[in-house]
């Protein structure tokens, strides 16, 4: 049976979120509902995409680049105005839409700018809110996220103009890419300046959010380190990977120093501190932060070894290269290879496809190899008899049960479930050792009823269910319960 979609404003998913004690990967609602805010941009680029089957007329046109340009020019529209009219973004995405195809005409570059204006503002749903759902950790049911991108009011001046919501700020803010090392830094403030306001609850999300990129920022040195090990070569210690390293020392030094102070003031916090909810939630912040301070003494450790490990990959090469131009064969050559078009990578194939294939290892004579063959005994082969085959019966299955026990295990049964009343496999079990049927019958009126678990096997006319588990002292499993069909209108 499937869950009933409940629907929940955002304010209260977040309460009930903050409240949960389900902490860690488990608790991903806030980063889900975000992700859904780019829904809207994904199905407007597939929309297009099928209008564009055939003819291959809207080919080149981004559709992403065009809502957040769209996002920026009403933003922008907002500081000091009220917003801007329809005609102003239609115009605005209508001359973006020229300079990526100058063979598109006028008319059609209005009619793409029109539809994501009105993809972005659900008109096809007289625009409405977008209403996604999603599964919501905390409560554990499915959820329903509404937003809306757009806004279409009338504003002081007595004119309608397009204003963005909340949700679409969000979105078109949340794609601006920082560096781990400059979010570490700004979340580790922002979350020390949360915890001395009293916002515990925003405190724990930055918090998470700076682990986060702790363990990006982690990845990030560890491929650059990799890429040193093995082809070191390619690598100038003096040049690329000294001063690397000398940066991220630094930072870790930073982040130790900060993560130091911010743990002393969320203990000093939890001792300060007599409701129980918020002790917890400073318990898990400072078990957060306790996280992150580990990624970085792993790292401090993996920068201090990066020295000894790359001067052993050096004097573990086969010969001294030279350093060369050429581009490396993963980063550059087998990306531009890919993105050629098939006619073209077949004939690149056929005249160099050679230099990507293994080396061919010739097989060579080994005449000891050949003299041990010969010289080696024989196994002489098995004597097969004239005399014909003889075809033995199979003897048949031993029945566990007599007939005695099945006849007597069917009768009670029967009457058991003649009462028309539902009945749990337990109770029958216990009624039975009351009434002193022997431990054989009792253990086939166990097996008789799971057997009718199956509707295609049963004998008796019922109908089972699970509903938990039981344990008596002879026998535990999952516990049915038994109603007979007919009864309480089942056919």
């Amino acid at each position: 049976m499937g869950k009933v979609v409940q629907t929940a404003s955002d304010e209260s998913v977040d309460e009930m979120t903050s409240e949960s004690h389900l902490v860690g990967p488990q608790d991903l609602g806030r980063q889900t509902r975000n992700l859904l805010l780019a829904r809207p941009l994904h199905e407007l680029s597939a929309k297009v995409r099928r209008a564009d089957f055939g003819d291959g007329e809207f080919q080149d046109i981004d559709t992403h680049y065009l809502a957040l340009a769209m996002f920026d020019f009403i933003m922008e529209g907002s500081v000091f105005g009220l917003g801007r009219l329809r005609e102003q973004v239609i115009s605005y995405l209508a001359d973006i839409i020229r300079q990526m195809k100058p063979t598109l005409g006028d008319e059609r570059c209005n009619q793409l700018a029109l539809e994501v204006l009105n993809g972005l503002h659900n008109t096809e749903n007289r625009n409405e809110q977008f209403d996604y759902p999603y599964f919501d950790a905390a409560s554990g049911t499915t959820r329903s996220h509404r937003f809306s991108l757009l806004t279409f009011e009338r504003q002081d001046d007595n004119q309608y103009k397009y204003r963005l919501t909340e949700s679409a700020i969000l979105l078109y803010v949340g794609q601006l890419d920082i560096g781990a090392e400059q979010m570490q830094t700004l979340l580790d403030r922002m979350t020390a300046e949360l915890v001395k306001r009293g916002r515990v609850n925003e405190a724990l999300d930055v918090s998470r959010q700076a682990y986060l990129q702790a363990v990006r920022y982690q990845n990030n040195i560890r491929a650059r380190l990799d890429r040193a090990q093995r082809v070191p070569d390619s690598i100038s210690w003096k040049a690329d990977l000294e001063p690397f390293l000398e940066e991220s020392r630094r930072h870790i030094d930073e982040r130790g120093k900060e993560e130091r102070a911010l743990l002393g003031l969320v203990r000093e916090k939890i001792n300060n501190t007599s409701d129980r909810i918020t002790r917890e939630r400073l318990v898990r912040l400072c078990e957060t932060v306790e996280r992150e301070a580990d990624i970085h003494l792993h790292l401090l450790r993996l920068v201090a070894q990066a020295g000894a490990k790359y001067l052993e990959a050096s004097r573990t090469m086969f010969r001294a290269r030279q350093r060369h131009r050429l581009p490396d064969m993963e980063d550059r050559v087998l990306p531009a290879l890919l993105r050629l078009p098939q006619a073209s990578l077949t004939q690149v194939a056929r005249r160099g496809g050679y230099v990507l294939l293994p080396p061919n290892i010739e097989r060579v004579f080994n005449l000891r190899q050949i003299i041990e063959l010969l010289t080696e005994p024989q196994a002489e082969a098995p004597v097969k008899s004239d005399r014909p085959d003889v075809i033995k019966p199979v003897l048949e299955e031993v029945v566990h049960f007599g007939p005695e026990v099945v006849r007597e295990g069917n009768r009670y049964l029967r009457s058991a479930f003649a009462t028309k009343k539902p009945v749990y496999i337990d109770e029958v079990l216990e009624r039975a050792e009351v009434d002193g049927l022997d431990t054989v019958v009792r253990d086939y009126l166990v097996f008789m009823m799971y057997q009718s678990f199956s509707r295609e096997e049963d004998i008796f006319g019922v109908d089972a269910q699970v509903e938990g588990r039981f344990d008596l002292a002879r026998v535990e499993g999952s516990r049915l319960l038994f109603t007979p069909r007919g009864a309480d209108g089942q056919q």
